[in-house]
């Protein structure tokens, strides 16, 4: 009875492609989608369900290609990260987030303490099956699959790729230096550090065990990821990267 009720508030989608269980990749902000019975308010619609605000562009599309083409896992969220972020731990300001472009997010405007509790039920259970998968398969190598806007606040963004490390430094650092020579302008810790807790649900997963899991989040601009003809050739060099990597990785 306990797991059915678990189950209600269930935050995940899993794609099996293969049996390369060394393999997990990750999506958090993988959709724009609310949970059944909610839905965006016409300004919330207008400002910012189809935004970087709302999901990762290209960031789903990226993993599944991953986790396709090496035949291995991806676990991804199901729910718009302006509804609950599952890669901020639960006592972060930014979990609900409250405005974005100094415009006020309306889903996320006066929350009751009993619409919290549901919200973080969901958090909670994608993490839950980030776990169990991690136990079924137990990976050598997670990696979370994420995007970033261009611009943001203002500011132009001229990284192409960002790695975000926290726990496996050097690991992110082999990615970045094949990605260098591949001409990509790929930087370690940009557009954002992964130290200060943005790398929350990867950490979480690599932890899973007492020996950690190796592991690092990828970065991509979404207005890469939104061109067809960058976004085939950044996923294969993606691609080609991961497996030179962990091809050597020892």
């Amino acid at each position: 009875m306990q797991i059915q009720n678990y189950r209600q508030y269930e935050n995940s989608d899993v794609f099996k492609y293969g049996n390369n269980n060394r393999l997990l990749f990750t999506c958090d902000h993988a959709t724009n989608v609310l949970p059944q019975g909610l839905e965006w308010s016409k300004d919330d619609l207008t400002n910012f369900a189809n935004t970087h605000w709302a999901v990762d562009i290209g960031a789903l599309n990226l993993a599944k290609y991953l986790a396709n083409q090496t035949e291995s896992t991806l676990v991804h969220s199901k729910y718009s990260r302006l509804y609950c972020d599952v890669n901020r731990q639960i006592q972060s300001e930014s979990l609900f987030r409250q405005t974005g472009d100094n415009q006020q997010i309306e889903l996320n405007q006066n929350l009751s303490l009993e619409e919290q509790w549901i919200r973080i039920q969901y958090h909670s259970n994608y993490h839950f099956q980030v776990r169990q998968t991690i136990h079924e398969l137990k990976p050598n190598f997670i990696y979370s699959i994420h995007s970033f806007t261009p611009e943001y606040e203002g500011k132009k963004r001229d990284v192409e790729i960002g790695i975000l490390t926290s726990i496996f430094d050097e690991f992110g650092e082999a990615h970045q230096q094949i990605l260098k020579n591949k001409g990509y302008d790929c930087r370690i810790n940009e557009p954002y550090t992964g130290k200060k807790g943005l790398n929350f649900s990867i950490d979480c997963a690599c932890l899973t065990f007492a020996k950690p899991i190796v592991g690092t989040l990828f970065e991509v601009r979404n207005d890469i990821l939104s061109n067809p003809e960058r976004f085939a050739k950044v996923s294969a060099d993606i691609l080609a990267t991961i497996l030179e990597v962990i091809g050597k990785w020892k």
